[in-house]
């Protein structure tokens, strides 16, 4: 899968810029918007990443062929960001995040179809391979309104984690057209007992 890190990729009105075409301004942008307790409190690592280790991180890229990281914009507004690491055989797991400012006005259905859509149609992706903490309830309703399967369910620092496989041809069959009224009418219909009743450690959770 070959990714051009100096290319800064357009799917519509959003547009993606590696982060080693970024300047420092737009660097330190980032680590803000990671620092937000809104944001690292969903993180594997809560803490808060200091400025020198988040500029010796982006300067590490330069020698990674596994991991490319991403500034998302929209209308040429910065809006968030996306990642993926260890990728093969068309497969891969994203990384992302919207910026502080824009979380909870509307624009996460918007940010979550575009980088998929990104993903599987303009770099050509298969399959994107996802994980979401059941207390990140909103994300999993995510997940599964764009076509993605449950594949397992696991328990985790005490923690339920739901993994997931979305393919290409299902995420595909949903269109951008009325997307906030197609998830509308899907949540009426979402019951979580029906999707991961079948998985014991779920029973347990669920009878607790």
């Amino acid at each position: 899968m070959a990714i051009n890190a100096d290319e800064m990729y357009i799917n519509g009105d959003y547009s993606y810029k590696n982060y080693l075409s970024l300047s420092k301004e737009e660097l330190l942008m980032i680590l803000h918007w990671r620092n937000h307790p809104s944001i690292r409190s969903k993180m594997n690592n809560t803490s808060e990443i200091s400025v020198e280790s988040h500029l010796q991180y982006v300067e590490n890229l330069k020698d990674r062929t596994d991991a490319v990281y991403w500034l998302v914009l929209y209308k040429d507004i910065p809006i968030g960001t996306l990642n993926i690491i260890d990728w093969e055989n068309k497969i891969c797991e994203p990384g992302f995040y919207l910026s502080p400012e824009v979380m909870g006005k509307g624009e996460s259905i918007f940010f979550l179809y575009n980088y998929k859509s990104f993903l599987l149609n303009v770099i050509g992706f298969e399959k994107l391979i996802g994980h979401n903490y059941l207390d990140n309830l909103s994300a999993l309703q995510f997940t599964i309104f764009f076509g993605a399967d449950i594949t397992d369910v696991t328990e985790v620092n005490n923690r339920l984690n739901v993994s997931s496989c979305l393919v290409k041809e299902s995420f595909n069959q949903l269109t951008s057209q009325r997307l906030i009224s197609k998830y509308m009418k899907f949540l009426k219909t979402w019951n979580i007992n029906d999707i991961l009743g079948k998985y014991e450690v779920f029973k347990k959770y669920a009878e607790e």
